[in-house]
């Protein structure tokens, strides 16, 4: 979806919609970037140009992805500023600790004392319900096998929280849940993951790796019951354990979302 603003705005593979040209921009965008600067920061034209795309064709998949979503961040940013302003409601995160910067690329940190609180509070979404939910991250690096974790927020008797590449070698996605996610084989963290739960008994995982590995990982349906939704913000770089972080992520953190629930024509949609 990442492309260059134009008159028409290649969405991936999946479809192709109409954008204004001559520098007129969608209304999200110029309410991101006005926050951005409100923030201390700016948003050169070119930046402002592929946040304009991204947001129109988040707009013009079918179904309307920006409408399914609370939050999106964008990490992979030109500064700090952007990376801290969401794409939806331009709500602003929290950095704890001294997580690493890199310019269009994101954050990093390796330590659960490094970590970024979102201030999104499952519990408390519009979109993100119970039964009907999803959350999401762009990894730009391979992670050994580990339980470490991109985002996620765990309270009493209920669990959300994604593991791209378990210590056992598997893709593990927990959606307002107390049981555990039963997983598919995977080994490759970088790329696009995305967790879901579409309904009280279902819940789903969803990889779409980068280069060189380029492959697709799906769990199917996993049936478990769900639980509650978690009563702690998402942490990202980290896992909210209850208030505590821990579970830190070691690669690159380029982009974090959270919303209702995801089909797999929506995934699709979002991956490219």
């Amino acid at each position: 979806l990442h492309d260059n603003v134009s008159a028409t705005a290649n969405c991936g593979s999946s479809f192709t919609i109409t954008v204004a040209a001559g520098g007129s921009y969608d209304a999200a965008t110029v309410a991101w970037a006005a926050a951005v600067v409100s923030d201390g920061g700016s948003v050169t034209s070119t930046e402002e140009g592929y946040v304009n795309t991204l947001i129109t064709c988040l707009k013009g998949a079918s179904p309307n992805l920006f409408t399914k979503l609370d939050r999106y961040w964008i990490y992979g940013s030109e500064d700090v500023h952007q990376a801290k302003i969401d794409l939806i409601v331009n709500a602003a995160h929290t950095i704890v600790g001294t997580p690493t910067f890199t310019a269009n690329q994101g954050y990093s940190a390796g330590t659960s004392s490094n970590y970024i609180n979102t201030g999104f509070k499952s519990a408390g979404g519009t979109q993100y319900q119970q039964d009907s939910a999803a959350f999401g991250f762009y990894s730009l690096d391979l992670e050994a096998a580990s339980a470490n974790i991109p985002t996620g927020a765990i309270s009493t008797g209920a669990n959300a929280q994604m593991l791209p590449n378990y210590s056992s070698g598997g893709l593990l996605a927990s959606v307002n849940e107390n049981t555990g996610s039963a997983g598919v084989t995977n080994t490759y963290s970088a790329g696009l993951y995305i967790a879901t739960r579409t309904s009280s008994t279902i819940e789903r995982g969803y990889g779409f790796q980068s280069s060189p590995n380029g492959g697709n990982v799906d769990t199917g349906n996993d049936s478990v019951i769900s639980s509650g939704v978690p009563t702690v913000n998402f942490f990202a770089l980290a896992r909210n354990n209850a208030g505590t972080a821990d579970s830190a992520w070691t690669g690159r953190l380029a982009a974090t979302f959270y919303g209702s629930k995801f089909t797999s024509t929506d995934a699709t949609n979002l991956s490219n």
